[in-house]
């Protein structure tokens, strides 16, 4: 598959579940965390906050396992629209998620997918039990819930 047939994918992606999540928030003061991954999912989710943030509404993308902003042209259009990163390697005490998830309305997971195969461990276990402990409004998976195995 090409670059371009890639980014076509996870616009495509990101533009639907934008959309769906658009129609579930009236209130433009809504605020989205959109948890990053470092593959499509994590794409899609990077999407879907461009998205959102075209349609007003507070979008901050905390990325785990993800290349630098400058190395990654999704986080770097989000970046360019007025949304906020932040980086799991930056938030050694997680208060950084903690913060954001007491202020969010809506999470967007797309941390991983169908394709893992094993138990949760380390930072990305602390990451997705800190997001479950939250009773965030609502958590919208772009594609399985991080830790769920298909």
């Amino acid at each position: 598959m090409h670059l371009a047939q890639v980014e076509q994918r996870l616009h495509g992606l990101g533009d639907f579940g934008a959309n769906g999540l658009r129609g579930s928030l009236t209130d433009h003061d809504s605020r989205v965390l959109a948890l990053v991954g470092p593959g499509n999912n994590g794409g899609d989710a990077l999407v879907a906050g461009r998205y959102l943030r075209e349609a007003g509404l507070a979008v901050t993308a905390y990325l785990w396992n993800r290349k630098p902003a400058g190395d990654d042209p999704l986080a770097g259009v989000l970046v360019e629209q007025g949304g906020k990163l932040l980086r799991a390697e930056d938030d050694a005490s997680l208060t950084a998620l903690a913060r954001e998830l007491g202020r969010a309305d809506v999470v967007v997971d797309g941390l991983l997918g169908m394709g893992l195969v094993r138990p949760l461990e380390g930072r990305l276990r602390e990451i997705v039990e800190r997001v479950n402990a939250a009773r965030c409004p609502l958590v919208l998976a772009v594609d399985l819930p991080t830790g769920v195995h298909a």
